[in-house]
This record gives structure tokens, sequence and C-alpha cells, in this order.
């Protein structure tokens, strides 16, 4: 930051974000209820097996002045034994931002706690404590990072 500052001379920081994609590893058919604590709705008169989805959320802390984008989640198949369901979780603020690193850390550090909030929030307790390394579970049943 210190030499983007020397070089760019900023006058003000217009957004501060964090953004993170994770990726969760799913058997191919089956509940998403089992992986996910927000799902989309089933569609009276389609069929209850989903091929894909696209669901978007949007929350506003008031308090912090941080906007969230809650997950958007896209799920495609990635052949006959496994699915991947992609949590796009985006953290940001446009207020109070100062240009220095004591001014920033503080902010980044909310935007933190408030993306691991909403990640932590739309997957289940079971798959919490999974992740692709895990040898207690299956891979195709695990978290991994993209």
């Amino acid at each position: 930051m210190g030499v983007y500052r020397e070089v760019a001379q900023p006058e003000r920081l217009e957004r501060l974000a964090l953004r993170y994609l994770n990726r969760l590893v799913v058997p191919p058919r089956g509940d998403l209820d089992t992986y996910l604590a927000v799902s989309p709705p089933l569609v009276p008169g389609l069929p209850s097996h989903l091929a894909s989805f696209l669901m978007r959320l949007a929350a506003f802390d008031r308090s912090l002045t941080i906007f969230q984008r809650h997950p958007s989640t896209r799920t495609r198949c990635c052949g006959p034994t496994r699915s991947v369901i992609i949590l796009d979780i985006e953290a940001y603020t446009d207020t109070g931002l100062g240009l220095t690193a004591e001014e920033l850390l503080p902010i980044l550090e909310r935007l933190h706690v408030m993306k691991n909030e909403t990640f932590f929030g739309c997957i289940t307790e079971e798959r919490r404590g999974c992740t692709a390394d895990d040898d207690s579970h299956p891979p195709t049943h695990c978290l991994a990072c993209l």
C-alpha cells in the first residue's frame, strides 16, 4: 500500500472489498439441504431434480456500514460421480475509508468476520468440519478452495 500511495498519490479510497470463492464438492444426486443451510426452493410443477441453479442475496449491516453479497451460489455437474457448488462471497464497504494501513486494517478485519459468518451460515453443521484434506470424509463430500 505504501508504494501504491507513493506512486499513484490517491486522494481517497472509494471501495474496500474482500471476495472469496469456495467450492463445495458433493455427490451428483441428493438433497442439497445436507450441504447448504440456504438452498433454492422447489418450484411446483417442475421436476424436483435440479440440473443447475444460481441464487444471489444481498445484505447490509447498518451498524458497520458494510454491504454483503451473500453467495452467488452456482452448481454444475462434474461428471457422474460429483457436482460442485460455488459459494461466491463478497463483503465490501464504501464509507469511512482512510488511506493508511492503520485506518484500513480494522475495516478489513470486520469484512473478514462478516465473510466468515456468511460462509458458515450457508453450509450445514455437518459440513463445517469437513475439508478436502480431511481423510475422515470422502473427497466428493467436502469443501475445497478454488
